[in-house]
């Protein structure tokens, strides 16, 4: 308890419209039905949550996190309610403290926990026929800032999956969450084998059609991550999850959930960091930037985008960090910024021609060729 109003449950509640005591009753079925028969929430409890900060113990976020998903219509995670013990202030580039949107970066105990929680919120959405709207989109300047250190450190593998008692490794009663067993080298390859079907069903369909399956798995393979496996099976599982994250951010921006979308986003650039594959984490932020041109705000595509660039490491391979030009100079080109435009455009290309293709391309990064090259510029041209 900080002594100070929790202002993002305060909004919430406003928008939710119980009463205090409406919710206390809601909390105390939720939790019964979760298996905590035994909680006893009051409204004066509720009046602290948040008129103080007070935050309330296990299993109580998850049960209010699943309320208020339900309530409201999208996902509404324990981060959304500033119900998160170990909140984080940053540093910006420049100097400064910020407080991080929705507590990023995660811990890496945090992020399979995060991944969990939020994919199973999205899939409890999805079977009760309700569509997520209403959130606001971080802005690009917001999540620069808090990623900024983190993106350009090392992970540390060790401490990548959470602990047995960590808090949001919730019941299927509060949330979806597939129940996983360790697995070997066999069943990560038949894992990675999906996500390649379901990058092959959206690059033909398109639509988000096959939007739940992908969450579906990637809810999987967050309980999956659960387990401590060896290192480099642990980085390829990672690998899935991020796959997976940037296939479930497209397919919601295809059908319209755009903070959905920014958040499978955010999650995939920490799976891809939490790996060790900086290049990836720097595509997914990529897709993010996209999302923001797309809706009208190229300035958090700009700020997006030099995140991505200066966090992909030097092992880009020349093609990528092409790609990552290009979005760059249709984000300049949005803006009106014609002479910068040209410019990176330029970049871009030399970029393009001085890669040899001696070294494969990763899976992701198949799809960009001299066609995808010529459909950027015309874009940005356009």
């Amino acid at each position: 308890m900080n002594g100070q109003p929790n202002t993002r449950l305060s909004d919430l509640f406003g928008l939710a419209g119980w009463s205090k005591g409406e919710l206390a009753r809601l909390v105390n079925k939720q939790a019964a039905a979760m298996g905590h028969p035994q909680l006893a929430t009051d409204t004066s409890r509720v009046r602290r949550w948040i008129d103080v900060g007070e935050i309330p113990r296990d299993p109580v976020p998850r049960v209010l996190a699943a309320l208020f998903t339900e309530r409201l219509g999208r996902v509404v995670t324990i981060e959304d309610l500033g119900l998160v013990r170990h909140g984080r202030v940053g540093k910006r580039p420049g100097g400064g403290n910020v407080e991080h949107p929705d507590g990023v970066p995660w811990a890496p105990e945090r992020t399979a926990a995060v991944l969990t929680e939020f994919t199973g919120m999205d899939l409890m959405l999805n079977r009760r026929g309700l569509v997520g709207a209403g959130a606001a989109l971080a802005a690009g300047s917001a999540l620069s800032s808090a990623m900024h250190d983190w993106l350009h450190t090392d992970p540390a593998l060790v401490a990548d999956a959470p602990v047995v008692d960590n808090p949001l490794h919730a019941d299927p009663a509060g949330f979806d969450r597939y129940e996983a067993a360790p697995i070997g080298s066999q069943e990560i390859e038949e894992l990675e084998r999906s996500v390649e079907v379901f990058r092959a069903w959206d690059a033909a369909r398109g639509g988000g059609l096959q939007r739940k399956a992908v969450v579906g798995q990637l809810n999987e393979v967050g309980g999956m991550l659960s387990y401590r496996h060896p290192d480099h099976l642990q980085r390829r599982l990672w690998g899935v999850a991020a796959n997976l994250a940037v296939l479930a951010g497209w397919m919601s921006h295809d059908v319209g959930l755009e903070p959905t979308a920014q958040k499978y986003f955010i999650i995939a650039a920490h799976a891809a960091r939490e790996g060790g594959d900086r290049p990836r984490a720097g595509e997914a932020l990529s897709r993010a930037a996209r999302q923001m041109v797309h809706l009208g705000r190229p300035d958090d595509a700009l700020d997006l985008m030099k995140l991505a660039k200066s966090g992909s490491g030097s092992e880009m391979l020349p093609r990528t960090r092409a790609m990552l030009y290009t979005i760059e100079a249709w984000a300049q080109a949005s803006m009106g910024k014609g002479q910068a435009m040209r410019r990176t455009l330029g970049e871009a290309e030399d970029l393009f021609v001085s890669d040899k293709g001696d070294v494969p391309p990763p899976s992701w990064m198949q799809m960009f060729d001299e066609a995808d090259m010529h459909g950027m510029q015309a874009l940005a041209y356009r």
